[in-house]
């Protein structure tokens, strides 16, 4: 008796294992894709990769608490208003 139950441990002791080394292996493959990210960019909220630019950076200075006021700032009137109306597309002349 004692010795089918030491047999029954040793195979689900196993197959924890697998599983366990199965989610170390994700758990690395994600790591690793986080860090081949191209310079550059970073992961939005919903997963995706996308360029810096303003908003990120105006994001990035609001969670530091470091952001200039109105009179300080470093955006320019003009581009402060382009995105105000939703970047809007440039007629081509």
């Amino acid at each position: 008796m004692i010795w089918h139950l030491l047999t029954l441990s040793k195979f689900f002791s196993k197959i924890g294992n697998y599983f366990y080394s199965l989610h170390v292996t994700t758990l690395h493959s994600k790591q690793r894709k986080e860090r081949e990210m191209a310079i550059g960019t970073h992961k939005t909220k919903s997963g995706k990769t996308a360029k810096k630019g303003l908003y990120y950076n105006i994001n990035q200075k609001k969670k530091a608490g470091t952001s200039n006021t109105k009179k300080k700032s470093t955006i320019s009137s003009k581009a402060y208003a382009n995105m105000k109306a939703g970047f809007p597309k440039k007629k081509k002349s």
